[in-house]
């Protein structure tokens, strides 16, 4: 192989490519008035979040034309990934160790990740097991473990703060800004982080909205809770279903 995968509404993916945010704690009641400062404030949060080692994810994304939702479990190095999209799409990935797992119906396989028709009719609700060797890996995997939430989120530009607010009971204040979107004529993306005003602050939501009409919005939660990963039993290896 390898097989592209269709991107799905993409809206944090794009934010990866795009200058649009920066991370920033506000540690406790201070807050940012300087460009220097705020990029301070952000390495401090990411290292905060870093160091927990896992979190709680949700995610919900809308296009014209799509929602999907994704919930998931994620540590530095594993990763739980349950999706569902419009059309009646479904799909779930597992990270354990070194091997990526995914389960779906025959809509989600093909049009989320782009499997040909062929394997996935031989796939059906059955798990899947890659190994990261597989040029398939990252497909599955890409953004299902911890560092590619980070990535996500860790994100630079010119930077405005928003008032200081709550968010599930939680005091935040939000970093946020508006750029233009690569490659599209014209188009711009605004992003708004909320991180927790705590003395370890911690990245709470963040939204996206496309001037096309798109729209992204992540809760993050549970922060460094322990999370067990067991890989799925008597899982077929993808290499026997592309013979």
């Amino acid at each position: 192989m390898p097989w592209p995968r269709t991107p799905r509404v993409s809206l944090r993916l794009l934010a990866c490519g795009v200058a649009v945010i920066a991370m920033c704690a506000a540690g406790a009641v201070a807050r940012a008035t300087a460009q220097q400062s705020a990029a301070q404030l952000r390495s401090t949060a990411l290292a905060d979040a870093d160091e927990r080692g896992s979190v709680r994810e949700v995610e919900s994304e809308r296009t014209r034309s799509l929602v999907a939702t994704f919930t998931e479990d994620l540590a530095t190095h594993d990763g739980r990934q349950n999706i569902t999209r419009s059309g009646g799409e479904q799909a779930h990935v597992l990270i354990v160790g070194d091997t990526a797992y995914v389960a779906g119906n025959r809509a989600a396989l093909i049009h989320y990740f782009g499997f040909p028709a062929a394997v996935a009719s031989k796939i059906g609700a059955r798990w899947v097991s890659i190994p990261s060797s597989s040029s398939a890996y990252s497909t599955v995997a890409g953004d299902a473990t911890l560092p590619s939430a980070m990535t996500a989120l860790a994100i630079a530009g010119k930077l405005t703060e928003t008032a200081p607010t709550t968010i599930n009971g939680q005091a935040v204040i939000g970093v946020r800004t508006k750029a233009s979107i690569p490659g599209t004529s014209p188009a711009t993306l605004a992003a708004t982080l909320y991180i927790s005003r705590a003395s370890e602050p911690l990245p709470v939501r963040a939204s996206y909205t496309s001037s096309k009409g798109g729209s992204a919005t992540i809760t993050l939660s549970n922060w460094g809770e322990k999370i067990a990963f067991t890989a799925p039993t008597n899982a077929i290896p993808l290499s026997q279903l592309e013979k």
